[in-house]
């Protein structure tokens, strides 16, 4: 099962790919070379793009259910901003960084990033850093972009189905002055748990 972490970093991914499969005309989602940092695989021939979470920054506080329901289930969810940093590497670097830039604010590449349920929030500058290799020089372009995310889970909770309150009072000299036992009234609905 693929946590929070993995699946958002696969769908930035996604994002990512859908602005820029025109530079990868032979290539599918799949076998683009859109990777991860860290993978420690070769390096592609063509120009590519690599993927680093720089951070992931809890927003606000979070909230939970009510226990509305009869299905013995609470929810709760957290907000969360998350930062890219996407690296692009190659000949078309300068390029690629440009149009995944222009993109970010195209309504379709919006609602991409939207059915992955990832908002848009900012997005840095356009850096260019290219890096000296043993007989050539490399362009290097990077770019940081901000999305929003908000995970929500969901728990079974315990429950019971009486409760008994014995109540004793004395006074200050030691004479009981109340005693009383309560408890839920036999007529009391208990719900019956879905599975």
């Amino acid at each position: 099962m693929a946590g929070v972490y993995t699946t958002i970093k696969e769908a930035v991914r996604r994002g990512v790919w859908a602005s820029l499969q025109d530079y990868y005309p032979t290539h599918n989602e799949d076998t683009s070379p859109i990777i991860f940092s860290h993978l420690n695989g070769t390096e592609p021939d063509d120009s590519y793009v690599v993927i680093s979470v720089l951070g992931v920054y809890s927003q606000g506080r979070g909230s939970s259910s009510t226990l509305t329901s009869t299905d013995f289930k609470v929810s709760y969810s957290s907000a969360y901003e998350v930062e890219f940093r996407i690296l692009f590497v190659g000949r078309d670097s300068g390029d690629m960084a440009h149009t995944l830039s222009n993109k970010l604010y195209s309504p379709l590449i919006q609602d991409v990033f939207r059915q992955e349920k990832l908002g848009f929030i900012r997005k840095g500058n356009i850096a260019y850093s290219p890096v000296k290799r043993e007989t050539r020089w490399v362009d290097y372009h990077t770019l940081d972009i901000t999305f929003t995310y908000q995970v929500v889970s969901e728990e079974q909770i315990d429950y019971f189905e009486s409760a008994i309150i014995n109540g004793i009072v004395e006074n200050e000299g030691g004479v009981e002055v109340y005693n009383e036992t309560f408890g839920v009234p036999d007529t009391t609905p208990i719900p019956t748990p879905t599975q």
